[in-house]
Order: structure tokens, then sequence, then C-alpha cells
């Protein structure tokens, strides 16, 4: 079994027994588990990057020109984090911003990466996005797909913020038909005529304008 394979089978256990808790409501089973869960992707992570960094040099090794420049910096000793843009940053800290204002505002205490447990005792994911510049477009994801009971969907505008509650029993057909990438749920929201759909691939959009301002799940 490859690592890969072992961290994955390891996070899935460690979901199980966080479930576990999670019913019993044991408050300090389920810090610990969350705490080995956000190690575990952590080395998932760092394996990713390993295997990146392996496919560079192998390139560089066949012609002596493909070693990427981040890899180059990198075996001269600069450890530094690819730059990333002031504008995908800016993005990012709005939508940790908003997420953990959501949290505070629900009483949900945070769990791991974008896991949250509700006032109901539920793991609830929480996604992000802000609105695209033509208007009634928010393309979000969560990770990973499996392991929590809602998900809810944070879509921002430039005056407001649209809140889905979206419990996943109550869309099970549609929430197994959304495109993954990695272990992503990709979501596609858009809004139509006052009313908003879940773009469901090659299917029908789903009508999701009723789980708008639905906090009854989460309490």
């Amino acid at each position: 079994m490859s690592i890969e394979a072992e961290l994955q089978e390891a996070r899935i256990q460690t979901l199980n027994a966080l479930a576990d808790a999670v019913a019993r409501g044991d408050t300090p089973v389920i810090t610990r588990l969350a705490r080995v869960i956000e190690a575990i992707d952590r080395d998932t992570q760092a394996l990713e990057l390993i295997h990146g960094r392996v496919s560079d040099y192998r390139g560089g090794a066949a012609n002596g020109t493909a070693i990427k420049s981040s890899v180059v910096k990198q075996a001269h000793g600069n450890g530094a984090s690819p730059e990333v843009k002031p504008r995908k940053l800016n993005r990012k800290m709005r939508g940790e911003d908003a997420r953990k204002a959501f949290a505070e505002q629900h009483d949900m205490r945070h769990v791991s990466g974008t896991w949250y447990l509700s006032e109901s005792r539920q793991i609830t994911a929480i996604a992000t996005a802000t609105e695209h510049p033509n208007g009634g477009r928010w393309w979000l994801g969560v990770s990973p797909e499996s392991g929590f009971e809602t998900v809810v969907l944070l879509c921002q505008r430039a005056e407001d913020q649209l809140e889905f509650i979206i419990p996943l029993d109550e869309i099970p057909d549609s929430w197994a038909a959304l495109s993954r990438s990695s272990d992503h749920v990709n979501l596609n929201v858009r809004e139509q005529r006052d009313r908003y759909f879940l773009l469901v691939p090659y299917g029908e959009p789903l009508d999701i304008t009723r789980f708008l301002g639905n906090f009854r799940p989460l309490h």
C-alpha cells in the first residue's frame, strides 16, 4: 500500500471516529481528532508537493531546461512560498473572515479546515466565494467531500452576502452528481430572476432558494 493510500485510510478511520465522538458529544475527543485530521491533511499536501518536484527533476534531467524556477530557487536555499497575487490573497482573506464571522454568529466551533461543529451537533462545511464580475455567479468548493452532514454556501456580493444552509440528506442525488476534482466538490451557483440554482452536470439545475437563510439545521 502506498503512503498516499495509507494516509487516506487513516483519514477515513479518523473521520469515522470523529462522527462517533460528535454523536456522543465528547468535546475533548472531537478536538483531538480534529487535530489528527489537520495533521493528515498537511502530510498529504506535503506528499503532493514532493510528487510535483520529482516530476520537475525528471523533466530537468531529460532536457536540462525543464526544471521550474520554483524548484531552482529551493535548490539554492530559497524555501519561500510561491508568490501569491494580491487580488487572490485578498479574496482568500475575505473568505476566511466571512467564514469565521458566520461561525461566530451561529455559535459554531471550529473543527478542522473549513469544518465546524454546529449547535445541533452536526459537522458543517462552510464554503465561500465572491460574485463573478458579471454578476449572479459564484464558484465554490468544499474539501474533503465526505464526513460532513451540512454545507453552508456563503455567496458574497458587493453590498451583502447570501447564506445557503443545505443539509446533504435533502439533496442526495444532486450532491452525488456534482463534479469532483481531487477530493473537492465543485459548486456552481447562479442567480436567475431572483431565484438561485446549483448547477448539476448533465442534469437539471437544483433550485436552492429554499435554503437561503435556512438556519434551522444549525441550531
